[in-house]
Parts: C-alpha cells; structure tokens; sequence
C-alpha cells in the first residue's frame, strides 16, 4: 500500500484528505509536536524516515487571503510545491 503523508489533518482541509483517502493509503497524519513544517532540516529527517509516497499539505498557519508574490505570502521555500509526489 501506498504511503501518503498529510499535514494539518485535524483541520479542515487535512482532515478531509484523511477521510478520503483512508481506505486506499497508509496514512502518516503528525501532529505539530511531531512535525513542525518552520523547521526545514527536521522535515526533510522525518521525510527521509516516514518515505510518504505523496505528501499533501493541508496545514496553514495564516489565515486569510494572501496575494500570490506579495511579501505577506506564506511559502516553506520559494519555487517548491505544497503537493509532492514522487
């Protein structure tokens, strides 16, 4: 079975990914304590020992619209996608 890796699952958007997908992947659904996607170097460690399939990122730690490219936009790095396959 398929491995996938879902931030933010006990929000709104997460949550549902979870549900979905339930019956058709492993789901991997950390919590803040045991991820904390601000810290690069540690998600790529948890990346490299949970190997997700796909990851979905369903957190968000703003809230509210933010214009793409304005110096408000949240990103993790600049140039990489929230959803990630491989």
């Amino acid at each position: 079975m398929k491995r996938l890796l879902v931030t933010g699952a006990s929000g709104f958007m997460g949550g549902r990914v979870v549900d979905f997908y339930r019956e058709k992947y492993e789901i991997c659904a950390p919590g803040h304590g045991e991820l904390d996607i601000t810290d690069e170097a540690g998600v790529i460690a948890r990346l490299r020992d949970w190997r997700p399939d796909y990851v979905v990122h369903g957190d968000n730690w703003r809230t509210g619209y933010q214009k793409p490219g304005s110096a408000t936009e949240s990103r993790s790095a600049p140039g990489r996608s929230m959803w990630t396959g491989r």
